[in-house]
């Protein structure tokens, strides 16, 4: 069954068939040939692959997002940064990776990163004098922030298979979602010193003190949600809802830039997203089932001891398995396929599921870098109006710092669980 369904899969998703209708074909199919269930299953599985307490924080996170960019607080986000750091060389791509940053401590998600920030930035990078593709580049690797930095939309659909606390998991993704936008911008400065881009005055602290003082309530926002969550006085979940209540608030009443009017396209685009995530999160269902019953985890797992492998061996299959699934599917259909395979193997070889989540969520979210897929890869290229082929060149130092980040994970692990 699993081969049927990891066959159809692979088949479908290269003739360009949507991942959410190819999981469910395949699966139905793999379900009819393998006779061990009615279709009545396929049902069942997508409405209980939907039916968690920590999915709901997923809408909420989304409509946040959009509010930050409707009501100004993503443009108040970009100045702070552009003050911080418009000083070094080649400040508009750290101006871009810092501000992703932020922006990732809101929504959680690598696309709304992207569609946002890139928005902003790639415009403004290619003003300088910045090649289009490699401005599309910086913009998708540091759209990778929006799901390491928590909350992350990645880590909720991780923790709603595992039953991990998501809290947890926020709190052992914080340093390494960090490092990784560290790493992007000692990248970023090294390639602007070597192509002499640009660079401005330093700002002067009265400059600096009023940009803070503008954005003031955009940087208490990601402060106010990450707090409650981490001191426990909110789940994840109403975390997300408060971070809706005060994007509107805020951008209705304080800032002024959010209008009535403007709510029915935002509430339309963030119901648009969220139905699109669900319906892959629901079809991932039914192909979970199939891998669970067909008990795959433990016998790779068992193979893998038997045949003598020692942990590195176990760590490099989970390695190129994650890599190449994040190449050919959606991140989120990737956790929730993944997941179950995988997880059972860092547990024998020493890794919690706090430990596992974010190095395998750092994995997969590669894959928005990497072709075909590559959804923020596309997006940006799209933004920039770049030539692919030379923008999936230019993302290679990007790429590398990601995969960087996930080897020193699995051979430090405790950079996630120091705050844990």
């Amino acid at each position: 069954m699993v081969i049927i369904a990891t066959v159809g899969l692979v088949i479908l998703a290269f003739l360009g068939v949507p991942i959410a209708w190819a999981l469910g074909i395949s699966a139905a199919a793999a379900i009819k040939i393998g006779g061990v269930a009615d279709f009545s299953i396929l049902a069942q599985k997508l409405i209980s692959g939907m039916d968690s307490f920590s999915l709901m924080a997923i809408p909420f996170f989304i409509l946040s997002g959009n509010l930050m960019s409707g009501g100004g607080l993503t443009k108040r986000l970009l100045d702070i940064a552009r003050k911080l750091v418009g000083w070094i060389r080649g400040s508009v791509s750290i101006v871009c990776i810092v501000a992703s940053m932020f922006f990732g401590a809101i929504t959680g998600s690598a696309v709304a990163t992207a569609s946002s920030i890139g928005g902003m930035c790639i415009p403004e990078m290619k003003k300088e004098g910045y090649d289009s593709s490699y401005a599309a580049a910086v913009t998708t690797g540091a759209a990778i922030c929006g799901p390491l930095i928590p909350p992350s939309i990645g880590l909720i659909v991780y923790a709603s298979s595992t039953n991990v606390v998501v809290g947890d998991l926020f709190k052992g993704t914080l340093l390494p979602g960090v490092l990784y936008g560290i790493l992007l911008c000692i990248t970023a400065f090294i390639i602007a010193n070597k192509r002499k881009y640009q660079k401005h005055p330093r700002a002067t602290f009265k400059e600096i003190s009023t940009t803070l003082k503008n954005g003031i309530w955009a940087i208490l926002m990601p402060i106010i949600v990450l707090g409650s969550i981490f001191t426990g006085m909110c789940t994840p979940t109403e975390a997300s809802v408060i971070s809706v209540a005060y994007g509107l608030v805020i951008g209705l009443f304080v800032h002024k830039d959010l209008k009535l009017k403007h709510l029915k396209e935002i509430f339309l685009d963030s119901a648009m997203a969220t139905a699109i995530m669900f319906i892959v999160i629901g079809m991932s269902g039914a192909t979970g089932w199939i891998v669970a019953i067909s008990n795959v985890s433990s016998t790779l797992a068992n193979s893998l001891i038997a045949s003598g492998s020692g942990k590195l061996s176990i760590i490099f299959f989970i390695m190129v398995f994650g890599l190449v699934l994040g190449c050919i599917m959606d991140v989120v259909a990737a956790i929730l396929i993944s997941t179950p395979v995988l997880y059972p193997m860092a547990s024998l070889i020493g890794y919690t599921g706090v430990e596992f989540g974010v190095i395998v969520i750092t994995l997969l979210t590669l894959g928005h870098i990497t072709p075909p897929v590559g959804a923020s890869l596309l997006l940006s290229n799209n933004i920039a109006q770049a030539n692919i082929t030379k923008t999936i060149k230019e993302a290679v130092p990007f790429f590398l710092c990601g995969l960087s980040l996930v080897i020193l994970l699995w051979f430090f692990p405790q950079i996630i669980s120091c705050l844990v």
